[in-house]
């Protein structure tokens, strides 16, 4: 294989040029292992992990998608525990919000598509749509399920599948359950007890070029752990394996039952407002991040702490960021918060500079007090409601995204 690259265009910056490798998997290599050293040095010497500089400083001139590839990630990894030791590894931080984990594993499959065409294996998704929102990191579970993924299609051999599948069980109404399934040979019973060590690698792999270094299921164990999950797997020898894990549910009711609620009734009126924020084209990644941040933290100071509720923010990459508030009002007086949102998000300098903000608000239908049914199913029913409009604003945003990233791609 060639070391060879095709330079796409000019910069700026006398001298700078847009890359993007179609082959050259050394230089790929290193500058993965490198920019999770960059990101460790960060957390070791300044307490982040250097994620929103580095892409500050890097995205105008590289093609990161590249580099999100369990194998790189890996690598990297393998570089920086040898070079720095163990202790930095713990201080990588997980930023939780809410998320679609039925949209995030459609992405995730998504991701892998070629690489499961390449080999002849099916990717088959079975994805719960009643699920609720999650709460979790959403680039760590993506690396989480991408890592999985990748792991089943390099076990399963051509003509056979894997199954993406995300529900809910009864036993635990506190989390989601994800798992996925090969049809690979499964892995032996002596093998099993080992899979999730640091740096073991089975050595009856179906497909021994794509060998790793053994870290892939340690660190994906790693972050399901830090979300307060949990992660197994269940395989008999010549029938394929089964990795799960649990991620917690984001528990709207909870919140909203004592804001919504007065006097052991439901407030009279509920409204659900949006806040959007669209990034401009000159806006970069790491800054626009921190812009939205700051327009969050500006969000929380608009809303009445016993009666509003912010949401987390949604988890989405991209350029359009969304926040949502719960507000115990109707469509007529909550026009007051509107305005001061306006006022105090769209006054931000950042925003005015990188950013559009859009805020709107939609009523949020109240059961009668008449109508059968405790107050908590009836502050579960509201929360339900809530979440199906969320869930397919995540669903809308997500393909906006992905629409505006094909249109950037092509621009280039």
């Amino acid at each position: 294989m060639g070391n060879h690259h095709s330079v796409r265009g000019g910069s700026k910056n006398a001298g700078a040029q847009s890359i993007r490798w179609t082959s050259g998997p050394a230089i790929v290599l290193y500058l993965a292992a490198f920019k999770l050293i960059f990101q460790l040095l960060c957390a070791s010497k300044y307490g982040f992990d250097g994620d929103e500089l580095y892409y500050a400083s890097c995205s105008e001139h590289l093609d990161w998608g590249y580099f999100d590839h369990p194998p790189l990630i890996d690598l990297a990894t393998f570089v920086a525990r040898h070079v720095f030791g163990d202790s930095l590894i713990g201080k990588l931080r997980i930023e939780p919000c809410c998320i679609d984990i039925g949209e995030l594993a459609r992405q995730a499959i998504a991701m892998m598509q070629p690489t499961a065409d390449e080999k002849g294996v099916r990717l088959e998704a079975a994805l719960d749509p009643t699920v609720p929102l999650v709460y979790s990191d959403p680039d760590r579970t993506l690396e989480v399920l991408i890592n999985l993924i990748d792991n089943g299609i390099k076990f399963t051999p051509a003509q056979g599948a894997v199954s993406v599948k995300a529900s809910l069980v009864e036993t635990d109404p506190t989390s989601v359950y994800v798992s996925i399934s090969d049809s690979g040979r499964g892995i032996p019973a002596e093998s099993i007890q080992h899979v999730f060590e640091r740096l073991y690698q089975d050595p009856d792999a179906v497909d021994g070029s794509r060998a790793g270094l053994g870290l892939g299921l340690y660190i994906a164990k790693e972050i399901v752990t830090l979300h307060g999950g949990r992660m197994w797997v269940a395989s008999e020898a010549g029938t394929g394996s089964t990795f799960s894990f649990t991620l917690p549910l984001y528990s709207l009711a909870k919140l909203l039952l004592p804001l919504i609620t007065h006097l052991g009734r439901l407030r009279e009126a509920i409204v659900l407002v949006r806040v959007e924020l669209t990034a401009l084209p000159n806006a970069l990644r790491g800054s626009w991040r921190e812009t939205c941040q700051q327009c969050l933290e500006l969000l929380r100071k608009c809303i009445y702490l016993d009666k509003d509720l912010v949401l987390p923010r949604m988890g989405t990459n991209g350029p359009v960021e969304t926040f949502y508030v719960v507000a115990s009002t109707d469509m007529e007086r909550v026009n007051i918060m509107m305005e001061r949102i306006r006022g105090q998000i769209g006054a931000l300098p950042k925003l005015k500079a990188t950013g559009v903000l859009r805020v709107t608000a939609e009523n949020i239908p109240c059961p009668d007090v008449t109508d059968a049914g405790t107050l908590e199913q009836k502050v579960w029913g509201i929360a339900d409601h809530v979440t199906g409009i969320v869930q397919q604003g995540l669903g809308n945003q997500e393909q906006k995204n992905l629409k505006d990233k094909e249109n950037h791609n092509h621009a280039k």
